[in-house]
């Protein structure tokens, strides 16, 4: 099983989370945006608006049980030096 990560929940950012589940099912892939929401169809948004569809309906890809999924929607976290990736002395413009 492969675990991938992308930034950025937009159009580009699920596409290629589902083209990375279509060529490996067992993929498990995270979603980094900070949108406070999962991707959801923007021209259906309307729909929502005048009460025709629930607000479940928008979203592409939260619609499976928890246990089918294979792609995962996460808030973007800030980095901050407490939580860098690289200790201090590998972050570049460090010395």
């Amino acid at each position: 099983m492969g675990r991938y990560v992308i930034v950025g929940n937009g159009v580009a950012g699920v596409a290629a989370a589902q083209t990375i589940v279509r060529a490996d099912p067992a993929a498990e892939v995270h979603i980094f945006s900070a949108e406070s929401y999962p991707y959801y169809r923007r021209p259906r948004l309307w729909k929502f608006i005048a009460g025709e569809i629930e607000q479940g309906a928008l979203y592409l890809l939260s619609s499976r049980p928890k246990s089918q999924r294979r792609i995962w929607s996460c808030p973007a976290v800030p980095p901050t030096p407490a939580r860098s990736l690289l200790p201090h002395s590998e972050s570049p413009g460090r010395s």
